[in-house]
């Protein structure tokens, strides 16, 4: 073996001991704390940033960061609560603006390299900022971080039915239970549901499922958050038979023909169509020239015409509205005219019966009947025919100019009769008033002997009573019973007729020209001599009444006619011909005056309100409602609202929504009265910028006294700061110098090259322009290092610190293993350069290993590759020349061989 001479081996050691120095530096980096190491870093970066800068030719002031400010410390937080760190340096105009952030404690709370803040348990920490410029340029704030517990439970079923602090839970249902803990911001959000060996209800988190039926007995339900257990009871049981409410009815067309009564039972329609109660009542037709109410599930159609019915759903205490037509009948074409057995007897009455008039829709009206033989037969304006001498005779019956010719055949009487008949004139009953009465005036008497017809030659005695006969004139004193013989002088024939005297009511009454409102009392008071009682009686449902010892009080129920009577009694029997008779007419009350409130309540403001106003002036933003003041008596009201211009302000559902800007007239009509106001509007934009900071501006920029100063190549964004209450947001931009920068209707402004510009911003709607701002621009020349941090991070840290080292720890090992073993054979250099990339990645990894074990310093799986392709970098060119200086070598060797 040649042996080496003695400057070969100084050169060795010399390697060796440079190689072991690079490993030791390498491994004391590794160990050293976050911020001496964050340091070194930062001085070198800053060092070569400034003298890049200057090289560059930047003309610019380079101002040195003096202090950092964390402008939103706390000093208490909850766990899982997080913050981000909103940093201030100065001066405000320094480039320097980036920072390193720190956690005492990491345990406690963690922070990311973009200043956000996470507490994650019970203890406190520092929090540190520090500029990347110099460490001895940070703020820091100390905070204590508590666990927040749980202090109460709210507590509720959804869906069941609670009494006495007891749940009333349906077998097969499924509930859930509502547990509301506070306070909200409490660090465990488990809640815990427990019903332990319960056969009854199965728990699964906050559902209950219900399986069986405790009947009386109480279950306990326990509800946990933490250290609280709340206790609700329930009891299990079979569910009744559901109600089912009334939700609403639709009413379809009511159409029928004039002078006829139709049904709306069919022409209403319920939702639910199986809801228990379907209990109803109309309450009013519109017009009742055109339809009335005929009973409370019908109505009569009058004439032809269109109107509205009103009908009030008991269930649901709400009117529904409907339409009613009415259809003109057509005109008559035939009908037929019919007698029972087409004959009647001499002295006998029947009745002309019309029916099938064709077509069949039209209707037999406006009857006259004439007796074309008035000797035989006698009929009345009623169609009532009555026999009077033996014969057949015609009847002409005329209907709408249609007549029919009806032949009847007049027949004798087979039976005589030998009593005569005693008729009341005045009616069925026999009553009458003390007074003096003609009797006959007051009888009528018939007989059926067709031989001697009586011609009511009658005379009387009075049998009993306080009355006495003068002539055909009976005088009575009293009241009571008075009993007459009347004795017919041809025949012989008599008859007892018992008369009752009484005396007559006397009625007096707050009614003005039989008319009532509606919902309104009335008060008659009932006089009379007689001791006896009285009757009342009402022709419909349109009146109610309450009848006391010597008054009757009215209450108008329903818009239409009606009829009251009032009878005297007389031992229990009501004197009908003795009644006092009311057609009343029952009509509502109608405003006089009508009045507008308008609420207005602005965003983020206070509601005022405006009595009567003739013209309103409202933002955009605004949020509007009325009240409409009526007379407070009416019965009834019948509101339309109206805007003249609809895309300012719409009426939708009885509210008043503001859509646009511009004028409009609101009108405000009842139309029943016919009265109306008018309120005119004018609507305009809302412009709210924020109070603080009218202008917002995104980007790469720094404020001076009166411009901002951005860098050529780097947009940054302008806009109007608008609050949320703002109604108009759309901005108008322009520049002064498009050579130097120009501005899209986005707000960001792209600079075109270095120099000075005016940036316009103005806020513009249809009435004018409402703001407008100028802002002076600067657009400088861009430094060659402008993110310090991320040069600093980049090109320092990871290209000096990482790549950089390893590249020269990979040459003085390759040339120290290549310089200190033989190199004979292929395989001896091929173990080496295995030594060489082994030993280089083996050295990274080890290095990332002592940097996670170190505060504040991350091993990084990213930063072992970046190591090792430094390393190996140098590593593959120095084996590389190697190899070739070998090759040389044996082949010169082989060759001198």
């Amino acid at each position: 073996m040649k042996k080496k001479s003695k400057p070969f081996i100084i050169a060795r050691l010399i390697l060796l001991f440079i190689f072991i120095g690079i490993n030791i530096f390498l491994i004391i980096e590794s160990i050293t704390p976050q911020n001496s190491s964050a340091k070194q870093s930062n001085d070198l970066g800053n060092a070569i940033v400034n003298v890049v800068n200057d090289m560059g030719g930047d003309q610019a002031e380079i101002i040195e960061p003096s202090k950092v400010i964390i402008k939103n410390k706390i000093s208490d937080a909850n766990t899982l609560d997080k913050l981000t760190l909103d940093i201030e340096t100065l001066p405000e105009d320094t480039r320097y603006k980036s920072y390193i952030y720190k956690s005492s404690n990491l345990e406690v709370a963690t922070i990311d390299e973009f200043g956000n803040v996470e507490f994650i348990k019970e203890g406190e920490v520092d929090l540190f900022a520090y500029n990347t410029f110099s460490d001895e340029i940070f703020d820091s704030f100390h905070v204590i971080v508590k666990d927040i517990k749980a202090e109460s439970i709210a507590l509720n079923i959804k869906g069941a039915t609670k009494k006495e602090d007891i749940y009333t839970l349906y077998l097969g249902e499924v509930y859930t239970i509502s547990a509301s803990v506070l306070p909200k911001n409490r660090t465990s959000k488990d809640i815990i549901y427990e019903c332990v060996d319960n056969p009854y209800i199965e728990i699964n988190n906050e559902q209950i499922n219900v399986i069986g039926e405790s009947l009386d007995s109480v279950i306990d339900i326990h509800v946990k958050a933490d250290s609280l257990d709340e206790v609700i009871h329930v009891k299990t049981k079979t569910k009744p038979i559901e109600y089912i409410p009334l939700k609403s009815i639709s009413i379809s067309d009511i159409k029928g023909y004039e002078n006829s009564n139709i049904s709306i039972v069919n022409k209403l329609e319920f939702n639910p169509s199986d809801a228990t109660n379907k209990s109803y009542e109309i309450v009013e037709i519109l017009d009742t020239a055109i339809a009335t109410i005929n009973t409370q599930k019908s109505i009569k159609l009058l004439s032809e015409g269109t109107t509205k019915i009103k009908v009030k759903v008991i269930d649901l205490d709400e009117i529904f509205t409907g339409n009613i037509i009415v259809l003109k009948r057509p005109d008559l074409v035939d009908f037929n005219a019919t007698v029972e057995d087409s004959s009647i007897y001499v002295n006998e009455t029947k009745k002309i019966k019309l029916s099938n008039p064709s077509p069949k829709d039209s209707m037999i009206q406006n009857v006259s009947y004439e007796s074309l033989n008035p000797s035989l037969l006698s009929v009345s304006d009623k169609g009532y025919l009555k026999g009077l001498g033996v014969g057949v005779g015609k009847i002409k019956i005329t209907s709408n100019g249609i007549e029919k010719i009806l032949e009847i055949e007049v027949l004798t009487s087979i039976e005589d009769v030998t009593d005569f008949v005693v008729d009341y004139i005045k009616g069925e009953s026999p009553y009458v008033e003390v007074s003096q009465v003609d009797l006959n005036d007051y009888f009528k008497v018939s007989s059926f002997i067709p031989h001697d017809p009586i011609k009511s030659v009658m005379t009387y005695e009075v049998i009993n009573g306080n009355a006495e006969l003068n002539g055909s004139s009976l005088n009575i004193y009293d009241e009571g019973k008075i009993s007459l013989l009347m004795i017919h002088k041809s025949s012989g024939i008599s008859k007892v007729v018992d008369l009752y005297a009484y005396y007559p009511l006397s009625i007096e009454d707050d009614i003005i020209e039989n008319t009532l409102i509606l919902n309104k009392e009335y008060v008659c008071s009932i006089h009379s001599n007689s001791i006896y009682d009285y009757h009342v009686e009402v022709s419909n449902k349109n009146i109610s009444y309450i009848q006391n010892e010597d008054e009757t009080i009215l209450q108008a129920k329903m818009v239409g006619n009606t009829t009251i009577s009032f009878y005297p009694t007389l031992e229990d029997k009501i004197l009908y011909d003795a009644k006092i008779e009311y057609p009343l007419s029952i009509i509502h009350k109608d405003t006089k005056n009508i009045s507008i409130d308008i609420n207005i309540k602005p965003e983020g403001g206070d509601e005022a309100i405006y009595n009567n106003p003739d013209i309103l002036n409202l933002y955009k933003s605004d949020r509007i409602t009325y009240q409409i003041l009526l007379d407070s008596d009416i019965t009834r009201k019948s509101i339309q609202v109206t805007s003249s211009n609809e895309s300012c302000i719409k009426v939708s559902n009885n509210k008043l929504l503001i859509v646009g800007i511009g004028n409009t007239i609101l009108n405000f009509k009842e139309e029943y009265s016919n009265l109306d106001r008018t309120i005119k509007v004018h609507v305009s934009n809302l412009l709210s910028l924020n109070e603080e900071n009218s202008l917002k501006i995104t980007g790469n920029y720094t404020i001076n006294e009166d411009s901002i100063t951005i860098i050529n190549g780097e947009a940054i964004t302008i806009k109007y700061n608008f609050t949320k209450y703002s109604t108009i947001q759309s901005t108008i931009y322009s520049s002064s110098d498009l050579s130097v920068a120009k501005i899209g209707d986005d707000g960001v402004i792209t600079p075109m090259g270095v120099g000075e510009a005016i940036i316009t911003l103005e806020v513009k709607d249809s009435s004018g322009t409402l703001a407008k701002s100028e802002v002076k621009l600067i657009v400088r020349q861009k430094d060659f290092v402008e993110n310090i941090s991320d040069f600093i991070y980049i090109y320092v840290r990871k290209g000096l610190g990482h790549f950089g080292i390893f590249l020269i720890l990979a040459i003085f090992a390759s040339l120290s293993c290549f310089m200190f073993f033989e190199n004979k054979k292929w395989w001896h250099v091929a173990i080496k350069i295995g030594i060489i990339f082994a030993y280089g990645f083996l050295f990274s990894g080890f290095t990332e290993l002592l940097q996670m074990i170190t505060p504040g310093r991350f091993g990084l799986m990213s930063d072992v590759l970046v190591d090792f392709s430094g390393y190996s970098l140098a590593a593959v060119l120095l084996s590389i020349g190697f190899i070739i200086l070998l090759i040389v070598k044996w082949k010169k060797k082989k060759k001198e061989d």
